[in-house]
């Protein structure tokens, strides 16, 4: 596996797990790439296979928000994807760092907290997608 800067094209060779497929009508959304790459981002590679994309995006100085797009492929190698991410989460200079997680998505609540973030919406927050799913608020403060 390697890590590349993000690219806007990644996102049209990535094959979303079944839990995030929802997100893919996001892709042709004009901007919706770009948007994504306006903080620092990465791609995880194997090959030519996108593994999966994430970033940050500075919502204002000491404040951002982490997303992750992961492939239906990125099983096996789902250590070292938590190992990277961990570490740019712990180069990212803000106090606080949010992350978004779909409420019926347990298994990114699991990746959430073990990549260190607590819960601060245990209940949700209500219709909050653009296809009005429920997602808590999960964050990391410094």
């Amino acid at each position: 596996m390697k890590i590349e800067v993000f690219k806007p094209e990644h996102l049209d060779r990535l094959q979303l797990q079944p839990a995030q497929a929802y997100f893919e009508q996001q892709f042709s959304q004009p901007g919706y790439a770009s948007m994504l790459s306006n903080g620092p981002a990465f791609t995880a590679l194997d090959g030519d296979v996108v593994l999966g994309c994430g970033g940050a995006a500075e919502l204002w100085g000491d404040r951002a928000c982490v997303w992750s797009l992961l492939s239906d492929r990125a099983g096996p190698h789902m250590m070292a994807i938590t190992r990277a991410v961990r570490g740019f989460i712990l180069q990212l200079p803000h106090r606080r760092i949010e992350a978004l997680v779909d409420r019926e998505f347990e298994a990114g609540h699991r990746w959430a907290r073990l990549l260190g973030f607590e819960c601060e919406t245990p209940g949700g927050m209500r219709r909050f997608t653009p296809d009005g799913r429920d997602v808590s608020l999960y964050a990391r403060v410094r």
